[in-house]
């Protein structure tokens, strides 16, 4: 009889598929992140390119609104120079996580790879095996 025995690692193997999974996961929301950001990032932008118009269509004699867009644009301004900040900040979270997914893969294949020279050694055994019993069968029959 065939004795089967499982892969001994396989329970390591199945925490890597899911840590995998999991790092794929967390990679796509920072993706997403960074998308959000930079989309808001071009928002800022194009409030700052509006409030510039408005400043240069406004009157001379008009400081009082020229003050208030002034201060509005440095707020934007700011906002835009904090956003490209985060922008960085997640874009490296992005590559970390890349990182780690990169050696959760690896890790999970090199797994996968001594498993199946696992299963191949079992069945180079098993061919083995099966045959000293049909070589001795077939001494048997000869007797």
């Amino acid at each position: 009889m065939e004795k089967k025995t499982g892969f001994s690692l396989q329970k390591l193997l199945d925490v890597r598929h899911l840590g995998e999974k999991e790092k794929q996961k967390e990679l796509s929301q920072s993706k997403r992140e960074l998308k959000t950001e930079e989309e808001n990032l071009l928002k800022l932008e194009v409030k700052r390119d509006q409030v510039a118009q408005k400043m240069q269509s406004i009157e001379r004699a008009e400081v009082s609104r020229i003050m208030n867009h002034h201060t509005y644009l440095s707020s934007v301004l700011e906002s835009i120079v904090r956003k490209r900040t985060e922008i960085e900040d997640t874009e490296q979270k992005v590559e970390e996580k890349r990182q780690r997914l990169l050696t959760a893969t690896k890790d999970r294949k090199a797994l996968e790879k001594l498993k199946e020279k696992h299963t191949l050694e079992q069945r180079i055994t098993a061919k083995k095996t099966e045959q000293a019993f049909l070589d001795e069968i077939a001494l048997r029959k000869g007797l």
